[in-house]
């Protein structure tokens, strides 16, 4: 399989990453319901039956804060698959080392260190495996993106260089 042109893997992986944003803009649109229902399955899964609007005010101070994380994990998310989609575009149209490319990825990484920030407090919050899981991942994508945008900086000098050879 070819890595580059309209049918190759970084096409693909183009239309599946538009796909992702368009399902996680739907659950954003969704999410205020979608944390109401998963509060009210939570208590009355610990707690036994409950109306549903006493296990919401039991839990409001809870679900606005969790509202709010989750809004921002979401916007982050979005803004970082967009980034990605970009990288992607300029390496299906046999681009990939210009500027832009090495822009993206320093953004690349700076967003994935936000997300290591915003998930230092559900360290603490939320007490799931997974939110160290996001913290390392995320961490460690920052570092591989920082590392490619100054690699890809310096195979753009080398390039120029090549270029001005020739």
């Amino acid at each position: 399989m070819q890595m580059v042109g309209k049918r190759s893997l970084s096409g693909i992986l183009k239309h599946v990453l538009t796909f992702v944003m368009l399902i996680g803009a739907g659950i954003m649109i969704g999410l205020p319901w979608l944390l109401k229902w998963f509060f009210e399955y939570e208590y009355t899964f610990y707690y036994g039956s409950l109306p549903a609007d006493q296990a919401i005010q039991f839990n409001q101070n809870s679900y606005v804060w969790t509202l709010i994380f989750l809004y921002l994990s979401a916007i982050l998310a979005e803004v970082l698959l967009w980034q990605v989609r970009k990288l992607l575009l300029h390496v299906q149209n046999d681009r990939p080392f210009i500027q832009e490319n090495v822009t993206l990825l320093r953004r690349i990484g700076f967003l994935c260190l936000a997300f290591c920030i915003l998930y230092i407090p559900a360290l603490f919050l939320i007490w799931s495996v997974f939110a160290v899981v996001v913290l390392f991942v995320f961490g460690l994508v920052s570092c591989i993106a920082f590392i490619l945008s100054a690699l890809f900086q310096k195979a753009i000098l080398y390039k120029e260089e090549n270029d001005m050879t020739i």
